[in-house]
């Protein structure tokens, strides 16, 4: 029994810690905010990809503990198991989230390229939608869409909640500035977020 405890023990000492590095290097652990349902999906998978993750550790520090006796072993199974399994296994994911990065780079130089040829944003945007790439193609014709019905702000809003990735974000504001302001050199900040 007691060593049941210092396995508990050690479990939660261990939680403690990865919670306080967690806080120190400002992580956010739970994010807030308007979240889309991609966004909301893409977490749920992740959750769930930690907590499989977590319980074959726990089954394997265990196994290992029964099997050797020794706690250090089944612990240090465990933290291993926590700690490097999910760097082996996120070639799909990260394909993914690169595939998607690099289409919207590809979106912008269109959206550039249009401009500079002397179009407008609305022009650009609706220019650049059938020829898209396709990890992105569906938002930005959404976006063309709602471009005939709502105004531009708005309309970039709900197309950056839609993509949910951070240089859709910051040409998204680029693209919003420029309409309300005016940019008097709106390409070359577009091809310098590209």
């Amino acid at each position: 029994m007691s060593q049941l405890v210092t396995m508990v023990c050690g479990a939660l000492a261990g939680l403690g810690t990865w919670v306080l590095a967690a806080g120190l290097r400002g992580r956010v652990m739970v994010p807030r905010g308007r979240h889309t349902t991609k966004g909301i999906a893409a977490g749920a998978a992740t959750s769930l990809a930690r907590l499989r993750r977590g319980s074959i550790a726990v089954v394997a520090g265990v196994a290992i503990f029964a099997l050797t006796g020794w706690l250090s072993a089944g612990a240090l199974v465990a933290a291993g198991i926590v700690l490097f399994a999910g760097r082996f296994s996120k070639g799909e994911g990260l394909r993914s989230v690169s595939e998607r990065g690099d289409a919207i780079a590809g979106w912008i130089e269109m959206l550039y390229a249009i401009l500079a040829a002397g179009g407008g944003i609305e022009r650009a945007i609706a220019g650049s939608a059938a020829a898209a790439p396709a990890s992105i193609r569906r938002e930005v014709q959404e976006l063309a869409a709602r471009l005939e019905v709502r105004p531009l702000p708005e309309a970039l809003l709900a197309f950056a909640a839609d993509v949910a990735h951070p240089a859709v974000d910051k040409v998204a504001a680029s693209l919003i500035l420029a309409s309300v302001q005016g940019a008097q050199d709106l390409v070359s900040l577009l091809r310098s977020q590209a």
